[in-house]
């Protein structure tokens, strides 16, 4: 057994340097950090927490715990039955790396805690087998449900919405959860292979340089923090568009100091602005597929030329897409997706000649006008609040227009 524990120094977090199979690797480098002083104490999300203490000769072991099903944890198992024998042995349990209990003793005759090799064995297969039935689930996902969600209708909208970087880092991280299955496999039957020939885990050394494999962990790890982020920026900004009291985000149209691409409100209705418009807003985003997009907001009140006073809104979202294909799909999932929730409403209206690639105007919650021109999206919205509405001939010329 550990004898009395010496004061601690402090707490140290380093990364391992070898996968959780290579068992020989992984108890040489716990053994060489007590001899430094630090001695391991937790196992966190593939972290090594150490107590800084005086430098100590140790023996660890690393050996592989029965299953334990979610539902039975706080009840007496297998598992804690291995746990308690093993500490009957003179090796004091600290804690697991995935499958894996590591124990640690400073005595130098304690018995080695695995003695049946086609037990071992068993145990190894029983693993590689939970390994194959990870790699068939990620499989799916990957090859199966990852590819069919690109044929959502609304699947480019999501990516412009949630970030198509997002999209990517997710599917890079299910990439790597494959490959590392596939990894763990290979590993798994080298050990069983070893195993079955009656020789030691230990003398079984998994080839890995151990900065190359410290890389390797922190690619699902970096993929997520991104994601978090990424997440964090884009909830912050949908919260905004939902609730005009945090404007975060979003600047006044008359602090906007770039013209913007298409035309405003004013030269549609074709009248006097009579507001101060400083309540139109407009936002600039960013994305891999669409590196400029706009959504702009104008709500006026305007003296038309008979001398009446009528209010105008209008939502205009507008997008420089990478490729005049992506354009013309995202102006058609803009529609379809229109057409389908305001399918009781939903009224076509007859457009003139325009010079564009694509127009289609219809009345959906609002009148609605898209146009496609090369790689440019505009989709405009525009409420007359129950005023005589202005011709969708006039408005919709103007925006076609001023799309060149």
């Amino acid at each position: 057994m550990m004898h009395e524990k010496p004061k601690s120094e402090g707490y140290t977090i380093r990364m391992s340097p070898c996968p959780v199979y290579d068992i020989s690797g992984m108890e040489s480098w716990l053994e060489s950090m007590a001899q430094k002083g630090l001695v391991l104490c937790n196992y966190v999300m593939g972290l090594a927490v150490f107590e800084k203490r005086e430098p100590v000769h140790v023996r660890y072991q690393m050996a592989l715990l029965p299953y334990e099903p979610l539902m039975e944890k706080g009840i007496p198992t297998a598992q804690g039955e291995m746990i308690a024998l093993c500490e009957e042995y003179g090796w004091s349990y600290i804690t697991k790396r995935g499958r894996f209990g590591i124990f640690v003793t400073e005595d130098a005759n304690a018995r080695m805690l695995y003695s049946d090799a086609e037990l071992e064995s068993a145990e190894y297969e029983e693993l590689r087998r939970s390994e194959n039935s990870a790699l068939r689930s990620n499989l799916l996902w990957l090859l199966i449900i990852a590819p069919l969600m690109l044929f959502k209708d609304n699947m480019l909208q999501s990516c412009l919405m949630i970030g198509t970087e997002i999209y990517l880092l997710l599917f890079a991280a299910m990439t790597w959860h494959v490959v590392n299955n596939i990894r763990n496999i290979i590993q798994l039957r080298k050990l069983e292979g070893q195993l079955k020939r009656g020789e030691s885990l230990r003398d079984c050394r998994i080839a890995q340089h151990s900065m190359a494999y410290r890389a390797y962990i922190l690619v699902p790890i970096v993929c997520f923090i991104l994601i978090f982020v990424l997440l964090a920026v884009r909830m912050d900004y949908s919260y905004n568009r939902l609730y005009e009291d945090a404007p975060q985000g979003y600047q006044t149209l008359l602090s906007y100091a770039e013209p913007l691409p298409f035309a405003r409100l004013e030269d549609a209705v074709n009248g006097v602005d009579i507001d101060i418009d400083t309540n139109d807003t407009v936002k600039k985003e960013h994305d891999i597929l669409a590196p400029l997009m706009l959504t702009v907001s104008q709500y006026d009140r305007y003296r038309m030329e008979d001398g009446t006073m009528r209010d105008y809104r209008v939502y205009v979202e507008y997008y420089e897409m990478i490729h005049p294909a992506l354009a013309m799909h995202l102006a058609e999932e803009i529609h379809t997706e229109d057409k389908d929730f305001w399918d009781t409403r939903y009224t076509e209206y007859t457009l003139p000649s325009l010079d564009v690639d694509y127009a289609i105007a219809y009345e959906a919650f609002n009148p609605k006008l898209i146009l496609v021109k090369d790689n440019l999206v505009l989709a405009v919205s525009l409420d007359s609040y129950g005023e005589e509405p202005l011709p969708i001939e006039q408005w919709s010329k103007v925006y076609a227009e001023s799309l060149k």
